[in-house]
């Protein structure tokens, strides 16, 4: 099956470079990670925010025709010119470009046994560009079955206003992900809910809304003055910024075909889950016998 359309844009300064280099199979690779300082609207006619984009790399130095890969060399020059807000301050720092990339969920087991999903960006071209040439962007084009239409609740199970689409898009070897969109925009609420349903095939225009919010708790106590707790709070949102249907999916893809898709992403998390519980096992295994204390009896 072909790939479905994925393609992000992000455009802004470059915050931290966290890149390395490394042999896989025999083939010299760049992996890790930059940050991008994006300052942009998120919503329409909304005021500019300010992102922090991570994007993850793992580019190989040749290609499988044998050729060098232009990508591996346009991501050597961050790594080993690149300047970052972290090194030199905002002002010096470079601007960047990156284009090709592609949002997929990033999902995993955590030791404790909870299921942990969230989106990512995955960067494939990166390029330093004129700060004035620089416009601002998080973004990206992304073609999705609509799996599910739902309002979110709180823990109360009170709605928020907020409204998602999780869409299933078929990559790469037919790799599948459920990606989240949301909108609270009351219009594109009432649209939606109008308009589109399950099995539905549409092309979603997203603005990407990464960033971190602290949350202060007030825990009461018996004796004394209320405990304070702050935790830090990740946002990655996919946020609507445009939708439209995509006849030519429906064509491309049979009932049958993203049947087989999402069960082989079942069958990847199932998997995950498996080993995750095995190595919990064998940690907490571990870890009573070396506090385990033979006093006797």
């Amino acid at each position: 099956m072909a790939n479905m359309n994925n393609n992000g844009v992000i455009e802004g300064i470059l915050s931290e470079i966290d890149l390395n280099t490394r042999v896989w199979n025999n083939n010299d690779v760049i992996s890790g990670k930059v940050i991008v300082k994006v300052v942009a609207p998120v919503v329409k006619d909304g005021p500019e925010v300010e992102c922090e984009i991570p994007v993850q790399f793992f580019v190989k130095k040749m290609t499988n025709n044998g050729t060098e890969n232009p990508a591996y060399t346009d991501l050597n020059k961050i790594l080993t010119e690149g300047k970052s807000i972290a090194a030199v301050g905002e002002e010096a720092a470079d601007c960047v470009r990156i284009t090709s990339a592609r949002v997929v969920m990033n999902e995993y087991y955590s030791r404790s046994g909870q299921f942990v999903s969230f989106p990512r960006v995955n960067g494939s071209f990166i390029r330093v560009i004129p700060r004035n040439q620089m416009m601002p962007k998080a973004s990206a084009d992304i073609d999705l079955i609509i799996k599910d239409i739902k309002h979110e609740t709180d823990r109360d199970g009170v709605e928020t206003g907020r409204l998602f689409i999780n869409g299933i898009n078929i990559g790469f070897n037919n790799y599948t992900d459920i990606l989240p969109i949301v909108t609270e925009n009351p219009e594109y609420i009432s649209a939606i809910e109008a308009v589109y349903q399950p099995g539905d095939a549409i092309t979603a225009s997203v603005r990407l809304f990464f960033s971190q919010k602290t949350e202060k708790t007030y825990q009461e106590v018996e004796i004394g003055d209320p405990i304070e707790r702050v935790r830090t709070i990740s946002v990655s949102d996919l946020i609507i910024s445009a939708i439209s249907r995509n006849d030519r999916l429906i064509e491309m893809y049979s009932g049958e075909d993203v049947r087989k898709c999402l069960e082989a992403r079942n069958a990847r998390l199932e998997d995950r889950k498996e080993k995750n519980q095995q190595t919990g096992t064998v940690e907490r295994n571990q870890s009573s016998a070396k506090s385990r204390i033979d006093i006797g009896f």
